[in-house]
């Protein structure tokens, strides 16, 4: 199951005084092993991790909008997207995308103007929601971040692969872990911490003691789990659907989980 070794899993905010963390571990066959959990005073100490990394990285926020809101905003593909968010200024690109698009606080049951083919896929919401989950802003400094790392020769897969990058990024959807677990996230952490324990996840070293902790694991087993499929020439996983491969140059896609979750 698990074939890249080290990798990584990040909890990001799109919050103006962010919290964030990440998870490391070592993956073999059968097991994913967590080596340390990082707070990150802000997202710069994460930027410079992932720079510094041989890995792979789980990160969970939107890593594009749809392909109709791209048109829309008249862009051409996701990096220009990144490129306008280092730009402007975090007002100036809210009121970009309420005039150009709108907002959307709906879960994604439709490939549409809010929503990518992934997010139907991965039922999730929509890059413009702005409450319970916020997601646009998680777009807007999430945007900032990719882009400083396609500069700085990181790999986003699929969407924008550079060949012998040592670091690569995907977008993953920790939620997705939770409800494949059944565990809600309100439940307290030595029981999600033996909830990672059926399905593979070891802690030698640590417990879990946020919620912002747990999401970065769960974003490092996905992120385990995935880099099996990487040397496929899209970079996609077999399970991708046929709507998410041909949207996925400009909606990027949602990395999951597709196995049983006990062993």
């Amino acid at each position: 199951m698990l074939l890249f070794t080290p990798v990584y899993g990040a909890d990001f905010s799109g919050a103006r005084t962010p919290r964030l963390a990440y998870a490391k571990g070592h993956a073999d066959f059968t097991h994913l092993t967590i080596s340390e959990i990082v707070p990150c005073d802000d997202r710069m100490d994460l930027f410079a991790a992932i720079v510094r990394s041989q890995g792979v990285w789980g990160l969970d926020f939107p890593f594009s909008l749809s392909t109709q809101a791209l048109a829309a905003l008249e862009l051409a593909s996701p990096l220009q997207l990144y490129e306008v968010c280092l730009a402007m200024s975090r007002r100036e690109f809210y009121a970009w995308i309420e005039a150009k698009v709108g907002r959307s606080e709906r879960k994604c049951t439709q490939h549409d103007l809010f929503c990518r083919a992934t997010d139907v896929a991965a039922q999730a919401y929509s890059g413009c929601k702005r409450v319970n989950p916020a997601l646009l802003p998680m777009l807007y400094s999430g945007g900032k971040l990719l882009a400083m790392l396609h500069r700085a020769g990181v790999a986003i897969y699929p969407h924008l692969p550079i060949e012998g990058a040592q670091a690569i990024v995907i977008e993953v959807y920790p939620s997705q872990v939770w409800h494949g677990l059944n565990v809600s996230r309100s439940v307290e952490f030595n029981f999600r911490l033996r909830s990672f324990w059926r399905c593979g996840v070891w802690f030698p070293k640590q417990n879990i003691t946020s919620q912002d902790e747990a999401d970065s694991v769960a974003a490092c087993l996905i992120a385990g789990y995935n880099a099996q499929f990487f040397d496929a020439s899209d970079k996609l996983p077999p399970y991708a659907t046929e709507a998410e491969r041909t949207h996925a140059a400009q909606e990027g896609f949602i990395y999951r989980l597709k196995k049983r979750l006990t062993v």
